[in-house]
């Protein structure tokens, strides 16, 4: 009895880390891997903004809205999202209505990118704007066919069910992710915010009543 009193009382001082951090290799392997993320500044505490549907253009659209909303509340927060490679077909469409008032013809923009192609010392044609060209777009199957797989499903994949979209964020302060959250949950089951952060916090969360 004294002894389960005495470290009764001492436990009082322990304090427990329960994120998934604690629970990584310390292998040379990996603590080698630690130091080149940090000196090639790669980040560590990524969100992933994960959407999941049936049509791919309307996922394209609802991350163009998502990306709106948090360069609208929260401009200093880097993203890297699926419709800035892959843009939804109205997006495309106006940009290509853009390019139509404000290039003379596909043959003119042609001949200036060629222009300015051999003075920066390129190769003749290493350009190829074939987007110019009326109703070219922007595909999934063209980053395909063009061997750019590796690319674009770092962002976009094909399932069964459907398609799977995800876009990254990275904020820096806690206040950042917090508002993040609220931004993505305004868009109710359209999207869902995911990443190793909120996997801690929940573990934190739910380890001291379940420990108890």
């Amino acid at each position: 009895v004294i002894a389960t009193v005495a470290l009764g009382a001492a436990a009082i001082r322990i304090r427990v880390n329960p994120t998934l951090d604690r629970l990584r290799s310390v292998t040379p392997g990996a603590v080698t891997l630690d130091r080149i993320a940090t000196q090639f500044g790669l980040a560590n505490d990524v969100y992933v903004i994960v959407q999941r549907g049936a049509d791919l253009d309307d996922l394209l659209a609802i991350d163009e809205q998502i990306a709106a909303r948090i360069t609208q509340i929260m401009p200093a927060v880097p993203l890297q999202r699926a419709s800035a490679l892959l843009p939804s077909a109205s997006a495309q469409a106006a940009r290509h209505a853009a390019i139509a008032a404000a290039v003379e013809s596909p043959s003119a923009a042609r001949a200036t990118l060629e222009r300015a192609a051999t003075a920066e010392g390129f190769r003749p044609h290493s350009f190829e704007p074939a987007l110019l060209a009326p109703g070219a777009r922007v595909t999934y199957e063209g980053y395909i066919d063009h061997g750019l797989a590796d690319v674009i499903h770092r962002f976009v994949v094909k399932a069964p069910d459907g398609w799977l979209l995800v876009s990254y964020a990275f904020p820096r302060a806690a206040a950042d992710a917090d508002r993040l959250q609220q931004i993505v949950a305004e868009f109710g089951s359209a999207a869902t915010l995911s990443g190793l952060p909120l996997v801690n916090r929940e573990l934190a969360d739910r380890f001291l009543p379940q420990f108890a």
